[in-house]
């Protein structure tokens, strides 16, 4: 719930990754203010569910699963964790 201003500058460098800084920065803005809201809603999700077991074969349910994981090298994308 309080890292998903992350989001921005993550997808912002996400993109300048994949279709370089002209496109990049503003279509990661773009999406970054679509998925912190998201991000924010899903925190709120976890944080009121959290006292209950998990089900068995949970999955994260946003990709990547922390916001600083668009920072690590290389960058994450949906298609790179989940390949089962």
């Amino acid at each position: 719930m309080t890292t998903g201003f992350l989001e921005v500058p993550g997808n912002m460098v996400a993109a300048t990754r994949e279709q370089g800084p002209a496109m990049g920065l503003p279509l990661g803005f773009v999406i970054g203010l679509g998925k912190l809201v998201v991000r924010e809603l899903v925190g709120v999700y976890e944080f009121v569910s959290a006292p209950f077991e998990a089900p068995a074969g949970f999955q994260p349910i946003i990709d990547p699963e922390y916001p600083w994981d668009y920072f690590q090298k290389g960058g994450a994308s949906s298609n790179d964790k989940r390949s089962n």
